[in-house]
């Protein structure tokens, strides 16, 4: 059944997690530098409230009010895709989510601030003491990156309709080996707008200031990106995150600017959409939502993760729709969800079971529904099938031929992206066996029990809530535990 989608409050401002952002939209022309950071008075006075979930909104300042369950999640789906190297090493899944999440939690919290309207949390997002006297310049660096990659994949897939985002090192649209060329400075990644029926160019910015050179920088990525695209509709997207200087790390939360350029060419109608919403009629959709989701499939299969259970929720898909804070619908709100479980219904027409366990030492609890996780069980049969077929080749390359492979005209080429790219050459030979598969684990039909998914793994049914501050998409799951130390 597939999911009715639009836009609902359900009491957002109110929920234990959610804070007050300020967002800075502002349209360009292609060829245009964008403006400075907004100064600090402007930054504390943005007030009107995010309008949509859809699109990018006409340029304003915004507050947007969000939930700190749907920031992690942009963090743990934003980065470089290591699918090559999981599928022989699934284990250390767990490795990468906690690498992903723990600078988020180390060096951020919420604290209390003024509320414009009764709409708005009343608490935004500061650095905390650990990041402004206890690491170092470099290491303030790196975080920068990270938390820059990670709330530019929130603006633009949460907060503006974008599906999933990938890192550019794997490859851009259509899996374009070009934008693998390491002497390029390219944009950090890119995404598809399936609405809009374009490819967005995703630059994504972080410094306590963002000067001149900086942008400069930024806009000669995201051009020779463009330059690869020469006839493409597409849209320039970039994100600056403001972390707050030495003087007033304290006061100055952070804050963020999205300046867009719509480079005009050719709309391709054929685009494939990558989210969740027809995932229910679209194979290739599938396969995209099933990608996104094998990070988290490897942890709960084979990583270390604690409280591995199964969970019920509503089956009722009609009222999981887009919240205003984001992807992601609260289960505070969800009252089918609330009734499942207190007359713990057995999975069937009201309800839909879904696996969940917990991230050692991060608090965060991570699923999905178990049609999807037999779904990406098939795609990390086929990845592995594809890994273990392409290291040989990586070997032979090194140690035998020592040419240059066929790969246009990039004269340089690193030994991972090389990997990279005959993993995917073997994997994209296989797709015509591996997509129906898919379809067919996804609908059931493959008579596999959640104890063989988990193979052989312990695991409980659980129908409480165990207090966690849970949030789900159509298919997918997240939870943090309330005395999370950012909340307190």
């Amino acid at each position: 059944m597939r999911p009715s989608i639009g836009v609902h409050d359900s009491g957002h401002a109110r929920l234990s997690d959610a804070f007050d952002l300020a967002v800075f939209v502002r349209k360009n022309s292609a060829g245009d530098s964008p403006a400075e950071f907004p100064d600090r008075r402007k930054r504390n006075f943005a007030a009107a409230s995010w309008p949509s979930v859809h699109d990018i909104p006409s340029p304003g300042s915004y507050l947007a009010t969000t939930l700190w369950r749907e920031v992690l999640r942009s963090s743990i789906r934003v980065g470089r895709n290591l699918d090559p190297w999981l599928a022989v090493t699934p284990r250390l899944a767990t490795n990468e989510i906690i690498a992903r999440i723990s600078p988020m939690n180390a060096y951020l919290r919420l604290k209390n601030a003024d509320a414009p309207t009764a709409n708005h949390a009343g608490r935004r997002l500061y650095v905390n003491a650990i990041y402004r006297h206890g690491i170092e310049r470099s290491a303030q660096s790196a975080f920068a990156y990270h938390v820059g990659m990670t709330m530019a994949h929130w603006v633009c897939a949460s907060m503006m309709g974008l599906g999933e985002t990938f890192h550019i090192e794997g490859g851009g649209p259509n899996g374009d080996f070009r934008f693998q060329d390491p002497t390029l400075k390219l944009p950090d990644l890119w995404g598809t707008h399936s609405s809009a029926k374009q490819w967005w160019l995703i630059e994504a910015k972080a410094r306590q200031g963002l000067g001149v050179g900086v942008l400069r920088d930024a806009m000669e990525q995201l051009n020779n990106g463009s330059s690869l695209l020469p006839n493409a509709a597409h849209t320039q997207v970039l994100c600056g995150t403001g972390l707050p200087n030495k003087s007033v790390w304290e006061t100055d939360p952070l804050f963020l600017t999205v300046d867009t350029f719509d480079i005009l060419g050719v709309n391709d109608p054929v685009l494939a959409a990558m989210d969740e919403d027809i995932i229910y009629s679209d194979d290739d959709a599938l396969l995209r939502v099933a990608e996104s989701q094998l990070l988290i499939f490897r942890a709960l299969a084979f990583g270390a993760v604690d409280s591995i259970r199964i969970t019920p929720l509503s089956a009722d898909r009609s009222g999981r729709q887009r919240a205003a804070t984001g992807f992601l619908t609260p289960l505070e709100s969800d009252q089918a969800t609330t009734r499942v479980r207190e007359r713990q219904v057995a999975p069937g027409v009201e309800a839909i079971d879904f696996i969940v366990g917990k991230i050692q030492g991060i608090g965060v609890h991570l699923g999905m529904s178990v049609r999807l996780f037999a779904a990406c069980n098939e795609l990390h049969r086929a990845q592995a099938n594809a890994a273990y077929a392409a290291v040989p080749e990586l070997s032979r390359w090194r140690g035998i031929n020592r040419s240059r492979p066929a790969y246009g005209d990039i004269d340089q080429i690193d030994d991972d992206a090389f990997v990279y790219q005959s993993f995917r050459n073997y994997f994209e030979s296989a797709l015509q066996q591996t997509r129906p598969s898919l379809r067919s684990a996804f609908e059931g039909e493959g008579g596999f029990t959640i104890s063989d998914l988990l193979r052989g793994r312990e695991f409980e049914r659980s129908y409480a809530s165990l207090g966690l501050l849970e949030g789900v998409t159509a298919e997918t799951y997240i939870a943090i535990e309330s005395n999370s130390p950012i909340l307190l």
